[in-house]
């Protein structure tokens, strides 16, 4: 049986080791899942920007509903369609307002 130089098994090592190493990259699980997992990443850390500016604003409206009058009374009437005792409420449709004036709709 024939020894093999230490040159030899480097080399073969060698080989071994970049066959992985290209078949681990260029693999459905090699550069292009690390690509999608970065890309996948930043859009999570828009998304979670995008969520805590919302909180924020949210936290504001608890507050302002736990403090302000005024916010409440115009939360209830816009939300709710409250009106006061001796008010009236009068639903204007635009659309509608706009045909009947023969105003061409854009």
């Amino acid at each position: 049986m024939p020894v093999l130089s230490r040159k030899s098994v480097l080399r073969v090592a060698v080989a071994v080791s970049l066959t992985f190493a290209g078949v681990a990259l260029l693999s459905d699980q090699g550069l292009a899942q690390r690509r999608r997992l970065v890309n996948e990443a930043a859009r999570l850390r828009q998304q979670n920007v995008a969520l805590k500016a919302e909180t924020t604003a949210r936290r504001g409206e608890i507050t302002a509903l736990k403090e302000s009058r005024r916010f409440q009374e115009k939360v209830v009437r816009e939300d709710l369609g409250y009106v006061q005792p001796g008010e009236q409420l009068y639903l204007v449709d635009i659309g509608n307002a706009d045909a009947e004036r023969g105003t061409p709709r854009q």
